[in-house]
């Protein structure tokens, strides 16, 4: 009998030890948690009211430019035609057919935040043997 109460004793304590030392992890990632999500937000806050003084400051020059300026970025859609030539060199070296035609050029828009090369390179360096 003396042997069955200190194997309950033992196991009792030890599920409470357990149970206690999980309880305690839990309130601790969450006390993390929050505490980094308030540290985000007030970055954000900063960034912000930040941004809307320089646009304050900024006013009174804007104020003072001409009406009408000329536009200072001259943006063509149009892709540049050494950069087609190498992309109907590439298209070419990969198909070798003579009847191959680029009909369009478009910027791929990608949720990575790695270019192309990088993510070949990645692949490359990653594949398994």
């Amino acid at each position: 009998m003396e042997n069955l109460t200190l194997c309950l004793t033992i196991l009792i304590t030890g599920f409470a030890v357990v149970f206690s030392v999980l309880i305690l992890l839990i309130i601790i990632i969450k006390l993390y948690g929050t505490i980094v999500t308030k540290a985000l937000n007030y970055a954000d806050t900063r960034r912000a009211r930040k941004a809307i003084s320089s646009e304050k400051s900024a006013a009174p020059v804007a104020a003072s430019a001409p009406t009408n300026p000329e536009p200072e970025n001259n943006i063509s859609h149009e892709p540049d035609t050494q950069i087609v030539a190498v992309i109907a060199a590439a298209v070419d070296s990969i198909y070798g057919a003579d009847n191959v035609r680029i009909t369009g050029i478009k910027k791929r828009k990608t949720s990575d935040s790695r270019p192309a090369w990088g993510m070949a390179g990645i692949f490359e360096n990653t594949k398994p043997f």
